[in-house]
């Protein structure tokens, strides 16, 4: 019974979702046609039909594009400002709107002539100069409120901005790279002069991360140091008095305890290097892009394999000490040690989720498929 509900669900959703797709060409149609008559002006009061495409732009209402371009393709390259010489794909830029701006590969040729296009004057509303082509759009930073949405991290928040402008900077004609404008100002300027603030706080944001989890993966590969070195139990007495091997050394969980305690060494070393070189970097801007964050990513990894292999480490040690006199005991501090581990990974892979999003700029091939 379930199942049937879940499939008529779906076939209700998809009926709900044509129907809104055809109410849309529909009203459309009407408004392109005729979009001076008094139905227009009633139930869109607009001036202009590229004002509701700009909209959509805006907010990366991909979907209802798709809708209108695939009956009207040519709206898509058109002008959406003669007098500035913008089109669609500008204001997908300046609001950072990657899935509509990935429509740009749907395009074919007009492809070259929309990368072309160069402001022909000033507007103060999109911060638009004369002379500034897609490159210089691009290196003005993003709104504030489209920031967060992508990451409330500083760094990650560089590392996007740098993302869309070597992006563009890919699809613009080779001369369009250090062209200026008409306040004589090349893409590359406009970038580092707009994001010089984001780029000093992202700093300051992965030095004192770095450093925290230096200090804490220093802390763990002392004491399991120490504790490769301390075995517990009884040793074996020799004639002339004098300890020999430990009586656990041939017990099964006293290897996995030293197993485990050579792992957690081996990663907390290696986290410490690698967050020592994160420290040591130049901060340049383009170590942003890969080699700063994948180094994050990398430490964190062998950070949280190293609190792993501690918490083994420990979980084993109360099994072979304590198992035979008190089982209880390591039952439930195994059960406990389970909290550092759950913490660590709510550390940890949070910043991983929040890389992972941003390294790509992510393409929407399921819509742009229907178009």
């Amino acid at each position: 019974m379930p199942a049937c509900l879940a499939d008529k669900w779906i076939i209700y959703t998809n009926v709900l979702k044509c129907a809104h797709d055809q109410l849309v060409e529909e009203l459309w149609e009407k408004v392109y046609t005729d979009p001076w008559k008094s139905f227009s002006s009633e139930i869109l009061p607009v001036h202009d039909q590229m004002t509701l495409l700009v909209e959509a732009a805006k907010v990366g209402n991909v979907e209802f594009l798709l809708i209108i371009i695939r009956t009207y393709p040519d709206l898509l390259w058109q002008l959406i400002d003669e007098k500035y010489g913008i089109s669609l794909f500008h204001i997908a830029i300046i609001y950072r709107q990657d899935s509509v701006f990935n429509l740009i590969h749907e395009i074919g040729v007009m492809k070259e002539k929309i990368t072309t296009y160069v402001a022909k004057g000033d507007n103060t509303i999109l911060d638009i100069a004369k002379g500034d082509n897609m490159l210089h759009i691009a290196g003005k930073l993003a709104h504030l409120d489209r920031l967060n949405t992508i990451s409330s991290i500083k760094a990650l928040q560089m590392q996007h901005e740098l993302l869309w402008f070597k992006e563009i900077e890919k699809i613009v004609p080779h001369s369009y790279v250090n062209m200026k404008n008409s306040k004589n100002e090349t893409p590359r300027d406009i970038f580092k002069k707009a994001h010089k603030d984001l780029h000093k706080n992202s700093e300051k944001w992965m030095k004192g991360t770095a450093a925290n989890f230096m200090l804490l993966a220093t802390i763990i590969a002392t004491v399991v140091f120490t504790a490769a070195f301390t075995v517990p139990g009884e040793y074996e007495e020799l004639k002339d008095h004098d300890k020999g091997k430990p009586l656990l050394l041939n017990s099964t969980w006293f290897m996995v305890f030293f197993v485990s305690d050579a792992i957690s060494l081996i990663f907390a070393a290696t986290s410490v290097l690698v967050f020592l070189s994160i420290l040591t970097s130049p901060y340049r801007e383009e170590d942003f892009l890969k080699t700063i964050p994948l180094r994050m990513l990398l430490g964190l990894a062998v950070f949280f394999i190293s609190i792993a292999g501690l918490v083994t480490a420990f979980c084993t040690l109360c099994f072979v000490v304590y198992y035979i006199k008190a089982a209880w005991a390591p039952i439930v501090l195994t059960a406990l040690a389970a909290i550092p581990i759950i913490l660590s990974v709510q550390a940890c892979f949070r910043l991983w989720i929040e890389e992972s999003n941003v390294l790509t700029l992510r393409r929407y091939d399921s819509l742009v498929g229907k178009f």
